[in-house]
């Protein structure tokens, strides 16, 4: 029970990222922790993902994500 829980609250941040990302175009979003698989498809199903080079001492990874869309004036 756990697991879904935590699983489930995990796609809820992945979804507000990516209304972020959709708001802040053509602008990245930063973000910094650790994606799991499940967030990370999540995220990449409307935006690209670009890793910094480097992990922190925690293990979390600066990420940059931007919304694949583009804005019709």
């Amino acid at each position: 029970m756990e697991t879904n829980t935590k699983t489930y609250k995990s796609l809820i941040l992945a979804k507000e990222i990516v209304i972020e990302a959709k708001q802040k175009f053509p602008h990245n979003v930063c973000v910094r922790g650790r994606l799991t698989p499940e967030e990370r498809k999540e995220i990449e199903k409307e935006c690209s993902i670009a890793t910094s080079s480097f992990a922190y001492k925690d293990g979390t990874k600066l990420y940059y994500i931007r919304w694949k869309g583009d804005i019709r004036w």
